[in-house]
């Protein structure tokens, strides 16, 4: 279920929404300088680049993931909870 926003939640989710390009491009960059360093301090070329490569893009589509979804839900991380508990049985109403 969508939940419209309001005045500042509004900016705060559009701004971390676009900040998503800069999280990629340093995500990968960084995962790859690591795996490159690893390869140069074990002599293990390319394998520590491509590991390193491979977990900054998992890094970055799992923050991509949570973007999306507290962009869906509204602003929240979690998925919205219902006010007064379950819904009543059919017929129990005030």
């Amino acid at each position: 279920m969508k939940v419209p926003l309001k005045g500042r939640e509004q900016w705060l989710v559009a701004g971390r929404a676009a900040s998503a390009g800069y999280f990629l491009i340093i995500a990968m960059l960084l995962g790859s300088g690591a795996g490159y360093a690893l390869d140069r301090w074990l002599g293990t070329q390319p394998w520590g680049l491509l590991g390193g490569f491979m977990l900054g893009m998992a890094a970055a589509a799992r923050e991509l993931y949570q973007i999306a979804r507290t962009t869906h839900l509204g602003g929240t991380s979690t998925a919205p909870t219902p006010v007064d508990g379950p819904n009543p049985p059919p017929g129990d109403g005030p």
